[in-house]
């Protein structure tokens, strides 16, 4: 009852008039049924049911809050099926033979080369954003394979430092002798050639963070042209009969992921309202052609205030493991 009219109070100085109504003593309320791409029908492909565990598969480089947010994803799935997920980050993209390019991984990054060179090369690795204005730079610290060669040659340089590609922007690597002349052309990211999709149900990434996506995406088997370099974007498509969800930046693939909660029957009210996800026995994926795609918003930055009132900062207090009041706690359940 507490939190039924903290959000009563919330909803009426935000004035938002689409929150649901829950008044003091009423019954819990109970939230609509699947909708959109989700559906509990034979139609699509089976995502989850009582004979079907799902297999979430997350790259272990992702954001921290992508992967707090399939987390909650995951729990979603519990709360309306009763069926709890298994999370994979399993390595499940096999690398090209005989290419080479910039390969980020979680001891550093490497550029990889496809035939030997000389080891006193210079290497760099930088990055840019989506204006082309240089953002990070990373010298090489060592190379790669010189024990194979006897003349001391490498197959490639390694940099004990990790730089970011940014949403929209780029990363070049760049191998130059000592008077900074270029040896090769720039090189790209090191792209896998391929993704085993055949023990995981649903995917999620965002490009240029997560090595899964951004191979499927090489490989034509997801289409991201309609997010790629957008601010908060994201693309939910059915690739052999997988669920991907990927996003143009962390924001994006996050709203990628609430959105398939909500189509799922789980409204963003769950806990400030009671409203109840209805159950579902199974539920099943079916996406139009070219699966569902949100763009950019039309408001750039969004936001919700509230008030640091007295009433709100004391009730704050009741669930913080600290006695705190409006901390990390209590924006975990307003946003």
């Amino acid at each position: 009852m507490l939190k039924k009219s903290v959000s009563l109070i919330l909803a009426s100085s935000l004035a938002i008039g689409t929150v649901p109504v829950v008044m003091a003593g009423a019954e819990e309320t109970e939230n609509n049924a699947v909708s959109g791409y989700v559906t509990t029908s034979k139609s699509g492909f089976e995502l989850v049911s009582g004979s079907k565990t799902p297999v979430i598969h997350i790259d272990s480089g992702e954001y921290e809050s992508v992967i707090r947010a399939a987390s909650d994803l995951s729990g979603d799935i519990e709360n309306v099926t009763g069926v709890k997920p298994v999370t994979s980050s399993d390595d499940i993209t096999t690398p090209e033979v005989d290419a080479r390019g910039i390969v980020i991984g979680d001891n550093g990054m490497e550029i990889s080369l496809d035939y030997p060179v000389s080891s006193d090369l210079e290497s760099y690795i930088a990055v840019y954003d989506r204006d082309g204005a240089l953002t990070g730079l990373a010298k090489s610290t060592g190379g790669l394979g010189g024990e194979s060669f006897t003349d001391g040659s490498v197959l490639g340089f390694k940099f004990d430092k990790v730089l970011e590609k940014p949403a929209g922007g780029s990363i070049k690597g760049y191998i130059w002798d000592k008077n900074m002349n270029p040896v090769t052309e720039s090189l790209d990211m090191l792209e896998s050639s391929s993704v085993s999709l055949s023990d995981v149900d649903i995917v999620i990434g965002t490009l240029g963070m997560s090595e899964t996506i951004d191979a499927l995406a090489s490989s034509g088997e997801l289409n991201v042209s309609e997010i790629e370099g957008k601010w908060e974007s994201f693309t939910i498509q059915n690739v052999d009969d997988t669920l991907v969800i990927a996003g143009s930046d962390k924001r994006g693939t996050i709203y990628g992921i609430y959105d398939l909660c909500e189509k799922m029957g789980v409204s963003p009210w769950e806990w400030w309202s009671d409203v109840d996800p209805a159950h579902a026995d199974s539920l099943y994926i079916d996406l139009p052609d070219g699966g569902y795609t949100e763009g950019e918003p039309s408001v750039k930055y969004r936001g919700i205030f509230i008030n640091d009132e007295y009433n709100l900062s004391t009730w704050s207090k009741s669930f913080s493991s600290d006695g705190t009041a409006m901390n990390h706690e209590t924006y975990e359940k307003v946003f």
